[in-house]
């Protein structure tokens, strides 16, 4: 919340907390869902970062700079900046992992079942009429 509050402050304009909350918190229950569940994958594959995907996206990022092997020892100088590439990594890694053992059927829905799903689900209550 403190972001948003210096923000209001610098810009001299009332802060609405609790609307700020009520917006935020939805999205803030959903990063978490996410963490708690790509952990859990982490976790039960045993899974860990590979080290030559990491290199590989360094020197990927870096090759947009006019010195890409300055880039690349930037990230490399603090544990810090590297865990961002890693984390990314890891998140490729789970996802390539869940399409290799999902598994998918086919469904067939009608167009306007399907928006009102969509609908219903989008709600920040998850109820619908709300």
């Amino acid at each position: 919340m403190a972001p948003y509050r210096e923000s209001a402050r610098t810009r001299k304009e009332p802060l609405d907390e609790t609307e700020v909350t009520a917006r935020l918190e939805p999205l803030a229950r959903r990063r978490v869902a996410l963490a708690l569940i790509l952990g859990k994958i982490i976790e039960v594959h045993n899974l860990s970062v590979d080290p030559v995907r990491v290199r590989s996206a360094v020197e990927d990022l870096a090759l947009s700079y006019e010195q890409p092997s300055e880039v690349v020892r930037w990230y490399y100088a603090e544990k810090s900046r590297l865990r961002e590439i890693e984390n990314a990594v890891m998140e490729d890694q789970v996802v390539e992992l869940v399409l290799r053992k999902g598994r998918t059927t086919e469904e067939t829905i009608a167009f306007d079942e399907l928006m009102n799903s969509a609908a219903t689900h989008a709600r920040p209550s998850g109820k619908a009429g709300n």
